[in-house]
C-alpha cells in the first residue's frame, strides 16, 4: 500500500500508525495515559532532550487526545506523522 492508497483510505474513525516528537523529556509511565504508545529517547546538542511517541491509536479523537495531553504536560511538539508505513520507513 503506498502513501496515496493510505491517505485514500484514512477517515475520522480509522485506527492509524503515529509517530510524535516533542522537545523534553516524556516519562515511559505516562504511556498508558498517552494511548498506550510506545515512548524512546534521544538527546542531542549534548543537552536537548527529544522524545518519540510511535504506535496505533484507535482514531482520529484519539490523536487530538494525545496531542491535548501532550500540549497540558508542557511539551512543545516537533513533527507529527500519521500513515501506515511509517513504523518500517521513518
Amino acid at each position: 500500500m503506498n502513501i496515496s492508497t493510505s491517505i485514500k483510505n484514512l477517515d475520522l474513525t480509522s485506527p492509524v500508525v503515529i509517530k510524535i516528537k516533542v522537545k523534553g523529556f516524556v516519562d515511559e509511565k505516562y504511556s498508558d495515559y498517552l494511548s498506550e504508545l510506545s515512548i524512546s529517547h534521544e538527546t542531542i546538542d549534548n543537552d536537548v532532550n527529544i522524545t518519540e511517541l510511535v504506535g496505533e491509536i484507535v482514531d482520529q479523537a484519539a490523536l487530538i487526545g494525545v496531542l491535548n495531553a501532550l500540549y497540558d504536560m508542557r511539551f512543545p511538539l516537533l513533527k507529527v506523522v500519521v500513515g501506515e508505513k511509517i513504523l518500517l520507513t521513518e
